[in-house]
């Protein structure tokens, strides 16, 4: 019996031990995907087994946030450098950045899924797994790849004409992707829906060269956008992303229904510095505020211009409101869509 003991404990403590040892740390490097869940007050050995025992997660990064926090993944890379962040991977695997990988299974009510960055990887091709997807990321400038969301509504050249024919710059491939991906985010399913959003984000934009509210740039507009009980400490909620979302109380909202946290309140920034952020913002901003107003499944492009601006632009002072609908025309064009569009729903 003692001997029976003493080898269980021996087992028990070789288990353990196997257990805890399993996952490959790297220091100074985070996993560039949406976090799964966070576990605050917790040491970089603890985050393994939190983990292994969490449904879905492959991976971690860890930071002193909050007395430490591990910070799970549902995939294993891309790995990117990330000063005071350590990464660990179930399995002993590193995250390789290889050219392709498998990211995890990436439930389907995330409001971000894909590969991440976008303009570092693309996606091959995915498969279904248990509540979700799994997506084969594969680095740009390789294969050429499939994109999620609203593929086969718009192509690349059709993306591109419409910004280049509005006298912008050519749009990258990566641009293009995370617009696609972010259409059903918006509730949009029609090409004419498609083409509104786009020549909507095109204004508020500058044709998609400004993901910062240019007069904010330098001090960040103290004071212009303040929400008592809402600001996060020493943050600014100027504008931002493809539609300049503004004001903490929308920076939450999104965030909460895009990544289920408060993410966007504690680091607004990201809505300007991630791709996918600066689209998905300015497709949630499209889905709770324009998509369902009277006008807008009828294709008025008015409709859109008074959800948006209405208060500046429909009672008097139309020239910014034409300008919009001028652009519309161009993408409505570039798409292949015929006529100039209806102009009503917010002058006329």
């Amino acid at each position: 019996m003692k001997i029976f003991v003493q080898l269980s404990l021996v087992t028990t403590f070789y288990v353990a031990f196997s257990l805890q040892q399993s996952c490959s740390i790297q220091s100074n490097k985070d996993i560039a995907l949406p976090d799964l869940a966070e576990r605050n007050g917790q040491r970089l050995e603890n985050c393994c087994n939190i983990c292994r025992d969490t449904p879905q997660c492959q991976g971690y990064a860890w930071n002193d946030y909050r007395g430490g926090t591990c910070w799970l993944k549902a995939g294993t890379g891309p790995i990117v450098q990330k000063n005071g962040v350590s990464v660990g991977t179930l399995g002993g695997n590193g995250g390789s950045e290889a050219d392709c990988w498998w990211s995890g299974c990436q439930p389907r009510n995330w409001g971000q899924r894909g590969c991440f960055p976008a303009d570092k990887w693309r996606q091959s091709r995915s498969e279904s797994c248990d509540g979700g997807d799994k997506y084969f990321c594969c680095a740009t400038g390789g294969q050429t790849n499939p994109t999620p969301g609203g593929q086969g509504l718009v192509s690349y050249d059709q993306f591109s004409n419409a910004v280049v024919s509005n006298g912008y710059p050519r749009p990258s491939q990566a641009v293009y992707d995370a617009y696609i991906q972010g259409l059903p985010r918006g509730s949009i399913s029609s090409k004419e829906e498609a083409a509104m959003a786009l020549a909507q984000f095109l204004h508020e934009s500058a044709g998609l060269t400004a993901k910062r509210e240019f007069r904010c740039i330098s001090n960040g507009c103290p004071g212009e956008y303040a929400t008592p009980g809402c600001d996060a400490s020493g943050k600014f909620y100027y504008g931002r992303g493809y539609i300049q979302l503004t004001w903490c109380n929308n920076y939450r909202a999104a965030s909460r229904d895009l990544l289920g946290n408060d993410s966007l309140v504690a680091d607004p920034d990201q809505v300007a510095s991630n791709e996918n952020l600066a689209w998905n913002t300015a497709f949630w901003f499209w889905k709770v505020n324009v998509h369902g107003q009277a006008g807008v499944s009828n294709g008025f492009f008015g409709a859109t211009t008074k959800a948006i601006n209405g208060f500046l632009e429909c009672n008097g002072n139309n020239g910014v409101a034409r300008q919009r609908f001028v652009i519309y025309g161009k993408v409505r064009a570039a798409f292949g869509l015929n006529g100039p569009g209806d102009e009503r729903g917010c002058y006329n």
